[in-house]
């Protein structure tokens, strides 16, 4: 937190957040929420077949500018699990 630049905008807050373990699944393209839905539940899918509780709900990350052109896009869709 020492070295971390101040924000240059004072509506900008950073806190520390205790060390947690997420499941995620990682796509391409454009979040149409069509596509995240469909991610979404392909993860939790994935979780109860192999039989991994999720605390919280899913959430979606996106990693690029908007004038990423879709295909370079780097996408997630994560959830909180209990550490493993």
């Amino acid at each position: 937190m020492d070295t971390l630049p101040a924000p240059s905008d004072k509506r900008v807050r950073i806190h520390v957040q205790p060390p947690r373990d997420f499941a995620v699944l990682v796509f391409s393209g454009r979040t149409k929420t069509e596509k995240v839905e469909e991610r979404i539940k392909e993860l939790l899918d994935i979780l109860a077949r192999s039989k991994i509780k999720t605390r919280g709900g899913p959430f979606l990350m996106r990693y690029n500018s908007p004038f990423t052109p879709g295909f370079l896009r780097r996408n997630e869709v994560g959830v909180e699990i209990p550490g493993l």
